[in-house]
């Protein structure tokens, strides 16, 4: 089974890039914390207002929802 593309695979100024210009804000939570308003839970993204949260290990797809 192949891996999944994750957040960490990516620089930090790319993914800013990314969602800079939709007025988005990326913020990136260390392992041990919990990533709030995911909607799947862990690893998954959370969204806040315009604030998306991530892991480095959240699989890239679930950014992009």
């Amino acid at each position: 089974m192949q891996q999944p593309i994750i957040i960490g695979d990516f620089e930090n100024k790319e993914l800013n890039n990314l969602i800079n210009k939709y007025h988005f804000k990326l913020k990136i939570l260390a392992d041990h914390e919990t990533i709030p308003a995911s909607f799947w839970g862990d690893p998954e993204a959370g969204l806040i207002g315009k604030t998306i949260f991530v892991k480095k290990i959240t699989p890239l797809h679930s950014f992009f929802h």
